[in-house]
């Protein structure tokens, strides 16, 4: 398993059905929003670089993951079959 998509981990979360992780990360530009497939061992980024910003919490449905970030109040999401993430709530 990579772990290089791992440093500076923020938020954890796993998808409803158990089979990927999700998580957010701050520690190292640019920041992501990764996905890991537990059974192939893969990751994959979902967002990052100017379209994540000081990203914290994050969830995941069966067909979102949905993450917090700290500097502006935006919760964010990524639909399964969007290819860019979309504002949920600006503060």
């Amino acid at each position: 398993v990579d772990t290089s998509a791992a440093r500076g981990v923020v938020g954890v979360a796993t998808d409803p059905r158990g089979g990927a992780l999700f998580w957010t990360t701050d520690a190292v530009y640019p920041r992501r929003v990764v996905g890991m497939d537990l059974k192939a061992g893969t990751t994959r980024t979902l967002a990052f670089g100017p379209l994540v910003n000081r990203p914290r919490a994050i969830a995941a449905t069966d067909d979102a993951v949905y993450w917090t970030e700290a500097v502006n109040g935006r919760v964010r999401r990524r639909m399964a079959a969007a290819e860019i993430p979309e504002d949920v709530h600006v503060d």
